[in-house]
């Protein structure tokens, strides 16, 4: 990637933010990187700013934290262990959805409940394989053998 300081007012895919944006060499999928502070996300972020208008949006361990398409913005919080915790998904200023995200000691998700009061467990067998997962309307089973996905059941 090239370093270009500077203001590039011509062309308004690009935030002026430190004066720095890193660009590929060769044209591609994206217009290039830059440090951006985003209010809804809280904090800088690095972006990839995609030619098509899309940005996403990592944290300083390369985490995706956000993606931007148009005025919908998807965000992901995440705990100190870096595994997300949060889903937002807003429409301008809007919070539209809002999707909370539980984990057991061992770091496996055991629950997410949405915003509009569904919730959606997981379950593990003693060996930590996931042996169902509990919706709102129906529960699917999952059976093993020699530690692979043998049957899948929903009742």
């Amino acid at each position: 990637l090239n370093t270009y300081s500077g203001y590039f007012r011509r062309h308004q895919f690009v935030p002026v933010v430190n004066s720095k944006l890193l660009v590929p060499e060769k044209a591609g999928l994206f217009h290039g990187i830059a440090d951006v502070e985003n209010k809804k996300i809280g904090f800088a972020t690095k972006v990839l700013l995609f030619r098509d208008g899309r940005d996403w949006h990592f944290d300083d361990s390369g985490n995706l934290v956000a993606q931007v398409d148009g005025p919908s913005t998807v965000i992901y919080r995440r705990t100190n262990a870096h595994s997300v915790a949060r889903i937002e998904g807003w429409y301008g200023k809007n919070l539209l959805a809002d999707v909370r995200i539980d984990y057991d000691k061992q770091g496996r998700l055991i629950s997410a409940q949405g915003s509009n009061g569904n919730a959606v467990k997981y379950t593990y067998n003693k060996a930590g394989t996931l042996i169902s997962v509990e919706g709102p309307n129906s529960i699917i089973g999952y059976q093993y053998k020699d530690e692979l996905v043998r049957t899948i059941t929903q009742n």
